[in-house]
């Protein structure tokens, strides 16, 4: 019992991993990471760059003018860029569009201006066997196609030889098969850096690093689940981390002659967590917890004493704690690609090659092509996955959470329950409960697949509200006993224990859930324009923000708060220290409560009674002065039976919670922005050159299929060129800025500054009133 005890205790206190990323730097004749965890707070993405820089500048003592960022290439060819993220775009965001992320870490370089001192040399190495042959077939560009180049600091007393081993040890590539060359000269291992940087720096041009193999060296990579088949005389418990989503319970079978390094291959197999990134912990009787370090990957699981009914507890491993696993292959350059599948299944002990998937970073290599068009370059992962079929069951989050926008198509806005009803109506009907996946597939891929198994109106429904939807994994005993009734954002974070929605391009087979224990939620996200009262002192304004249904007002806070910077009201422009408390509009019925000076023992005489009174005179005194030393602001009796009302809002409410909850009342939209077929707001208007009529592309263009008719007049459109479609750009600006001007939301924000000892009166008072029983109890004493 004191197990089990220990073991919820665990699983309530392991946190959801956050997004994170590790910039490889070479100073001193040294190759480092320096890990950084991406919080996600809502800002924007050049402060977040902003601010990773100044951190990373602190932490290698440089100054962050002289260091630059740069992004590891998410695809073999394309550009490397730097660390720039335009404004409104995460820094989240544009790591996922344009790095290469490495078991969840994106993977970022870092180069400096100057060496770190003296007897350092800076030299620049450029790999081109990175661009892939395919890429170099395909371009019509006079140069040729991108390539890494990356920075490294050697001693110059220090050899090219002792460059190949820092290269090793950032690329993984062999030292014993590399050839570096400057310009055309090969460079011998014994030459000194001190001279190879001095040739480099006046020649203008970096080192170039030659790997020697008969076609492109990759690093194949076992992922996901189901590799190994589940046998043995013994069994153990499994406790595994949040980053598992299907079930955080599973049973392993080994044998005790295996080694702790098979012990890892086979939690891999039926969780999907990679050996490189996990942490194995032997759990005892009572509090006794023993890690199992990586150095007895060797030793018997005998020897390290698990034995059969014990408990195993898996927890991933930080950045910079992560060792190696990947396998080194020399993939031809030509031929089939049955015969790489081959040579894999054979290096992995896989006997049947019908079950594997292999994808070079997140494109699929496939078994029938020819490997000269295939993805493949030095230096790129080839990951390999089992498949097989599986059945998930799914839900969409009810309409109560997440409410439909009205149109305004007929007469006044219909009413927030009317919209729910109908929406949870059309989304139970012939949409599926469960979908039939790969267990490779990637959510985007599940997310598509939804969309055709759909049928009817469903299918067109199912596609307006679940294209870009946010999908969450949990297990499935969990949703059925405790998730079933979600009718909002918050009640499904608090099933979850978290709000991380798994990335498009995240494998369902890596999170744990290719056994089929998983069950996926789709959240439909839909953009919500809030009209903010802001108010600071006696001053008010508006301000419209428009937000995705799934923000929280803490992520709102920051928006208001950065817009208000940007363009300022009444030359107020809030300091990095503001605060922002949220209300629903509306006068607040409460009385300001009075202020309540500290109480006394009943001990004390007279004169002390005497000298609180004096102490609560002076407090009364002083909430009526401006004084500057403190930060205290004179409050009219309005603004502080605003503040003290008690109807704040929980920063970590959701917007979209609250636009269910308080729906503004929409204006009605004009009807020529209707389509005239499915009386809906027209996203893409087009004109139909025959008739001269305007419609939704999409409903025009399915009516065309069946009929070569105009829908409004009957009019015979015959001629292919009397049914060519025109973008209506006119009536596209109008329905873009009608919907602009629409308002789902209103909400109050108060604004105020913390500077320091107090934020207004009542604090001072209290202070004051504190330091009046401070004196009193002393006496006492």
């Amino acid at each position: 019992e004191e197990q089990v005890d220990e073991i919820a205790h665990i699983e309530k206190v392991m946190a959801v991993a956050a997004r994170s990323l590790v910039i490889q730097y070479c100073r001193r004749g040294r190759e480092l990471p320096w890990p950084f965890e991406l919080k996600g707070e809502g800002r924007d993405g050049p402060e977040e760059a902003a601010e990773l820089l100044r951190e990373f500048a602190e932490a290698v003592g440089a100054s962050s003018t002289s260091i630059g960022l740069k992004v590891l290439p998410r695809r073999p060819g394309d550009p490397q860029l730097d660390i720039k993220p335009v404004s409104g775009q995460s820094l989240a965001s544009f790591l996922a569009c344009n790095c290469r992320e490495d078991h969840g870490v994106y993977q970022l370089r870092a180069a400096f201006n100057a060496p770190s001192g003296e007897g350092f040399s800076l030299v620049r190495v450029a790999f081109p066997g990175t661009a892939t042959s395919k890429a170099a077939a395909n371009s019509r560009e006079a140069q040729p196609p991108p390539m890494i180049i990356e920075q490294f600091e050697c001693a110059t007393t220090s050899n090219v030889g002792c460059l190949k081993q820092l290269i090793q040890e950032r690329t993984k590539f062999n030292a014993d098969h590399a050839v570096i060359l400057l310009g055309c000269r090969r460079l011998h291992d014994e030459l000194s850096m001190g001279r190879v940087a001095a040739a480099a720096e006046a020649s203008g041009s970096p080192l170039q690093f030659h790997v020697s193999a008969s076609g492109a060296i990759a690093f194949l990579r076992r992922e996901g689940q189901g590799h190994q088949e589940q046998s043995g005389s013994q069994s153990l418990t499994l406790l595994l981390p949040t980053e598992v989503q299907g079930a955080r319970q599973k049973v392993v079978r080994f044998e005790k002659q295996q080694s702790l390094s098979d012990l890892r291959w086979l939690v891999q197999a039926v969780s999907g967590l990679h050996p490189a990134a996990m942490k194995l912990s032997l759990l005892g009787g009572g509090s006794a917890v023993r890690k199992l370090e990586v150095d007895s990957d060797r030793a018997s699981l005998e020897e390290l004493g698990i034995s059969d009914g014990c408990s195993l507890l898996a927890e991933r491993l930080a950045v910079d704690a992560r060792s190696d696993m990947d396998v080194s292959i020399d993939i031809p350059s030509s031929g089939s690609g049955a015969g790489l599948y081959d040579s894999v299944a054979l290096k992995l002990g896989m006997s049947d090659s019908s079950k594997l998937v292999l994808f070079a970073g997140n494109e699929l290599v496939s078994r029938n092509s020819d490997l000269s068009g295939a993805p493949i370059a030095d230096g790129v992962i080839l990951s390999a996955f089992a498949s097989w079929p599986l059945q998930l069951s799914v839900s969409i989050l009810c309409a109560a959470g997440m409410p439909e926008v009205a149109h305004g198509s007929s007469g006044a806005a219909s009413s927030s329950s009317d919209r729910t009803a109908a929406a949870a109506t059309s989304s139970t009907q012939d949409v599926p409960s469960t979908l039939e996946v790969q267990s490779c597939s990637t959510i985007s891929e599940v997310r598509e697949l939804y969309f055709r198994t759909c049928t009817g109106a469903s299918q067109v429904e199912a596609s307006l509200r679940l294209r870009g939807s946010l999908v969450f994994v949990m297990e499935k005993s969990v949703w059925q006993a405790e998730g079933s009734g979600c009718q909002s954002l918050a009640a499904l974070r608090d099933v979850l224990g978290h709000f991380s929605p798994c990335p498009d391009e995240e494998r369902l087979a890596r999170l744990g859930v290719a056994d089929g224990s998983g069950h996926l939620v789709f959240v439909p996200t839909q953009h919500l324009v809030v009209q903010v009262e802001v108010c600071h002192g006696e001053d008010r304004s508006l301000r419209k923000l428009r937000v995705a249904s799934t923000t929280r007002l803490a992520e709102l806070s920051h928006l208001l708060l950065r817009s208000l910077r940007e363009q300022s009201v009444s030359g107020f422009s809030p300091s990095e220290s503001a605060r922002v408390r949220w209300s629903l509009p509306g006068p607040s019925s409460s009385e300001p409560p009075l202020a309540k000076s500290a109480s006394s023992d009943g001990n004390g005489s007279k004169a002390w009674e005497g000298a609180r009174s004096s102490f609560s005179g002076v407090a009364a005194v002083v909430t009526k002065v401006r004084r500057k030393s403190f930060g205290g602001t004179e409050e009219s009796p309005k603004k502080r039976q605003r503040l003290d009302s008690g109807s704040d809002l929980d920063p970590e409410q959701f917007v979209g919670d609250l636009h269910a909850e308080h729906p503004a009342a929409c204006q009605e939209l004009q009807r020529h922005f209707l389509c005239p077929i499915s009386y809906d707001i027209m996203h893409d208007p087009v004109l139909v050159v025959g008739s001269g009529n305007t419609y939704d592309r999409k409903n025009i263009e399915r009516h065309f299929q069946h009929f070569h008719r105009d829908p409004l007049n009957n009019l015979e459109l015959r001629r292919p060129s009397d049914r060519r479609l025109v973008p209506n750009h006119s009536l596209r600006s109008q329905i873009d800025e009608a919907e602009r001007s629409q308002v789902h939301l209103r909400l109050t924000a108060n604004l105020s500054e913390h500077r320091g000892l107090c934020l207004g009166d009542a604090p001072m008072s209290a202070y004051l009133g504190w330091c009046a029983s401070l004196l009193s109890r002393a006496k006492d004493n």
